[in-house]
């Protein structure tokens, strides 16, 4: 069998028996025990990797450290020094609007990271060795034979092989509040995420339906 690669570029422009070979699986059977072990220690967990979180106040004053901000800031103090305060207060003004703007913009990012951190501490159940068995959502590999049903989030970007009545909520990802239809049929190669109706995204929840995916 051929190595299995971590990633495919194109996988929702290609079919699903190309895919499964390009991943190195027997779509029926799944990944046996021996493989996926050994594809765990090459590829490595899927989570996102931790660092120590910001206090909300270092995440303030780190948006004083760029250039901007600092030639800003030293504006404001010249404005001062030369009496011209409505200049100074103006440029204060612009000062801690856009450290506002950046303190809420890269806290919303922190809290979306730690959001995906946390789903993938949760489960799913794969086919491996020709069983149903039920995993940490960490321990998904590449070529992993994933059943999905109505109410599980999808715990990693996936290419479905098989669904029936599919639908998925994708809301977090494209701000489409209506619940999209997914299948098998490969799409176009440039077709843009909001396209891409043979690809399941990380995050995103089963309105209805069922679906196997790799």
């Amino acid at each position: 069998m051929e190595p299995a690669a971590s990633t495919i570029r194109n996988a929702h422009s290609m079919t699903v028996p190309d895919v499964a070979a390009a991943l190195g699986v027997d779509p029926a059977r799944g990944l046996d025990d021996q493989e996926a072990e050994l594809r765990l220690r090459q590829f490595g967990a899927n989570a996102l990797t931790t660092k120590k979180r910001l206090s909300d106040v270092r995440l303030l004053l780190r948006q004083f450290a760029s250039p901007v901000m600092l030639l800003l800031a030293g504006a404001t103090a010249l404005s001062l020094a030369f009496g011209e305060y409505q200049q100074a207060v103006a440029i204060a003004a612009v000062l801690f609007i856009n450290s506002a703007i950046g303190y809420f913009t890269e806290r919303r990012a922190v809290r979306s990271l730690e959001a995906l951190r946390r789903l993938g501490k949760r489960s799913a159940r794969v086919r491996r060795s020709g069983h149903v068995q039920q995993i940490a959502a960490e321990k998904l590999v590449p070529g992993d034979m994933v059943l999905l049903d109505a109410g599980d989030v999808v715990a990693a970007d996936m290419r479905c092989a098989s669904s029936a009545t599919l639908r998925i909520d994708e809301s977090a990802l494209t701000g489409e509040s209506v619940p999209v239809g997914k299948g098998i049929e490969p799409n176009l190669t440039l077709a843009g995420l909001h396209e891409r109706s043979a690809v399941l995204f990380k995050g995103t929840h089963i309105v209805s339906g069922v679906a196997r995916v790799s």
